[in-house]
């Protein structure tokens, strides 16, 4: 079992502190299964980098559709492209898309935008999962379930995710989300809580008023929810990596604290 950062950072990658860490993504893999956590911009480019043919993706869980998570068309566009071009044929794949019900319903309107005629590019088969509260999606043995979140200044239909391996081994990603009772109880006794912190040191705004949090709150929640791994993404690196940790740990959290990077590996 695989976990590789395939984004750490923020849609600001091209600032010379965020140089080498782009937009959200995460690759999860358990035996033959993949899945792959958001889909922002170019995380297809980033996928070949690892040497995995992104057109093999089955399975893709979005937090919310702010587009530092989400060019799903573009994704699919590629993949329509590659199947043509090539003789993979790879739009003959399904593929399966989990998130939030406002994400889902309004797919489609956003795909109108994007397509210049009305059958081109056809879509590999998607197959769209609200994951609305209490709902659990099995694949490959492993359980998929997600809690609402608040992002947008509560205006955002936004989910956390948690994937329960079918060793019992569990991994929680926060995908954007301030406080909110909803992230402190997907997190509880993961073993690894992959979270935000765009937050900056000291900014006690942002968790309340647009959502996003800060290094301390972290810490905060994976000390309460008992996480016995906490690997950080999406802060802006206006904060060094050293506060970043200590900020967590001021928080009570004792256990280990991973500030990523992007194509860090952990095998589990």
């Amino acid at each position: 079992m695989k976990l590789t950062i395939l984004g750490s950072g923020t849609d600001a990658w091209q600032l010379p502190k965020i140089a080498n860490r782009y937009p959200p993504g995460f690759l999860i893999e358990w035996g033959k299964e993949k899945l792959l956590l958001e889909c922002s911009e170019g995380v297809r480019f980033r996928l070949v980098k690892i040497g995995l043919d992104y057109a093999s993706i089955r399975h893709l869980a979005i937090s919310h559709s702010h587009p530092d998570h989400y060019a799903l068309p573009q994704f699919l566009q590629s993949i329509w492209n590659k199947g043509q071009w090539s003789d993979l044929k790879a739009i003959d794949h399904s593929l399966n898309v989990y998130g939030p019900k406002a994400l889902v319903n309004d797919y489609p309107k956003l795909w109108n935008l994007f397509r210049p005629q009305e059958n081109f590019p056809p879509l590999p088969r998607l197959n769209f999962f609200p994951m609305t509260e209490n709902k659990v999606v099995e694949i490959s043995g492993a359980k998929l379930s997600a809690a609402k979140v608040f992002h947008g200044g509560g205006k955002m239909d936004a989910v956390a995710f948690r994937l329960e391996l079918p060793n019992g081994f569990v991994i929680v990603y926060s995908g954007d989300t301030g406080e909110c009772q909803g992230i402190r109880q997907i997190s509880k006794n993961a073993d690894i809580f992959i979270c935000e912190a765009s937050a900056k040191i000291g900014d006690d705004g942002s968790p309340v008023k647009i959502g996003h949090l800060n290094p301390y709150l972290v810490g905060d929640i994976a000390k309460n929810s008992g996480v016995k791994k906490l690997i950080l993404f999406h802060y802006t690196g206006l904060d060094s990596d050293e506060e970043l940790a200590a900020e967590c740990q001021r928080a009570g959290f004792q256990n280990e604290i991973v500030i990523g990077k992007d194509f860090q590996v952990f095998k589990f």
